[in-house]
C-alpha cells in the first residue's frame, strides 16, 4: 500500500465535504481500497498455508472454496485488485521520483486506466473461461456448506473496512482534506522512520511487481485453481527447494508492505492518544506473529516435502 499523501484544505473549502472529487482523490481512494482488501486476503492466505502443518489433505479442506464455480468472481476481483495496486504504485512511484512528470499526471492517469482495461479484460476472460457455456445451476450450486460459510468469511469482512472507506472518502477524523492531483508525496525528512519506510513501500513495491505477480501466473494462469492442492504444494517444493526461499522473500515484501500501509491507513482514521498507541501495537504484535509463522510453515514443507512425495 504506498503511502500518499494530502494537502490541508484551503480556508475557502467546504466544510464537512469529504470527497473532492478529481483522478488525485479518485485513484487514492481506490488504491488504500484495493490495499485494505488485499492485505486481508494475505491474512487468510497465511492461515491457509498454515493448514500445510497437517499435511495436504488439511490445506485441501480449508481451500475448498476456491475450486468452487460461483467463488470464481471472487478470485477475479483479488487479482484485479492486486493488479490495480501495483498499477497506482507504479503512476505514484513515478511522480515521487521524477517530479517533472506531475505536469502530464491527466495524460498519464488516462494511460494507466487504458492499460488496467485491458488487463483485466484479459484476466476476467482467462480466469472465467471456465464458466462459459456451464449450466447456471452448476456454476451457482453449493457443494459444500463449510465451503460457503468460510467464502463469506472471506467476502464479507473485507467489505465491512472497504465501504467504510468508500463512504468517508479522504475519511480523516479531523477533517476534509483535499489530495493532490497526482496523490504522491516527496519522501519525509523531518522523521527517520517515515523516511525509511516510505523507501521501503517503493522498493518493495518493485520487488512485488516481479514476485507477486510471478506467484499469480503459477497459481492462476499456467495451473487452474482446482489443480492448486496440498499434493500439488509439497510436489512443487521437492522439485525446487528453493521455493522456500522465493516464498520468503514474497512474503516479506508483501506483508510488511501491506502492515505499513494498513499502519497508515490507521493513523489517519484514529485519533492520536493512548487508543491509537494500543491499536497499533497489536496490528504490529500480530503482524510479527503471523509472519513467523508463515516463514515457519515454508521451511516446514521445505524439509518433509521430500518425504510426503516419495
Amino acid at each position: 500500500m504506498s503511502s500518499t499523501a494530502a494537502t490541508r484544505p484551503k480556508a475557502s473549502a467546504k466544510r464537512g465535504t469529504i470527497y473532492l472529487g478529481g483522478t488525485g482523490m479518485l485513484t487514492w481512494l481506490l488504491h488504500r481500497i484495493s490495499g485494505i482488501a488485499v492485505v486481508y486476503f494475505l491474512t487468510l492466505h497465511i492461515y491457509e498455508a498454515l493448514q500445510l502443518f497437517g499435511g495436504p489433505a488439511a490445506y485441501n479442506e480449508a481451500t475448498a472454496a476456491y475450486k468452487q464455480p460461483w467463488f470464481r468472481p471472487f478470485e477475479v476481483a483479488l487479482i484485479l485488485a492486486v493488479t490495480y495496486h501495483a498499477l497506482n504504485g507504479l503512476r505514484v512511484s513515478m511522480f515521487d521520483l521524477f517530479p517533472r512528470t506531475t505536469k502530464h499526471h491527466r495524460k498519464v492517469f488516462m494511460i494507466g486506466a487504458a492499460i488496467f482495461v485491458l488487463i483485466a479484460l484479459a484476466i476476467s476472460v482467462v480466469m472465467l473461461r471456465p464458466l462459459f457455456g456451464m449450466p447456471l445451476g452448476d456454476i451457482f450450486a453449493v457443494k459444500s456448506t463449510s465451503s460457503l460459510i468460510y467464502a463469506l468469511v472471506i467476502v464479507l469482512p473485507v467489505a465491512l473496512p472497504v465501504l467504510y472507506l468508500a463512504w468517508r472518502g479522504s475519511g480523516l477524523a479531523t477533517g476534509p482534506m483535499i489530495v493532490s492531483s497526482t496523490n504522491s508525496r516527496p519522501a519525509p525528512m523531518a522523521n527517520q522512520f517515515e523516511r525509511l519506510m516510505w523507501s521501503f513501500m517503493r522498493l518493495s513495491g518493485f520487488i512485488m511487481i516481479i514476485l507477486v505477480f510471478m506467484h499469480i501466473t503459477i497459481m492462476h494462469f499456467i495451473n487452474d485453481i482446482e489443480q492448486i492442492t496440498g499434493q500439488f504444494v509439497y510436489g512443487r517444493f521437492a522439485a525446487l527447494p528453493a521455493w522456500a526461499w522465493i516464498d520468503l522473500a514474497i512474503l516479506f515484501c508483501a506483508w510488511l508492505h501491506g502492515l505499513n500501509g494498513l499502519r497508515i491507513v490507521l493513523t489517519d482514521y484514529v485519533r492520536r492518544g493512548t487508543g491509537r498507541k494500543v491499536v497499533l501495537a497489536c496490528v504490529g504484535l500480530f503482524g510479527l506473529a503471523w509472519f513467523g509463522l508463515g516463514a515457519s510453515v515454508l521451511f516446514y514443507v521445505q524439509q518433509n516435502a521430500g518425504a510426503l512425495m516419495k
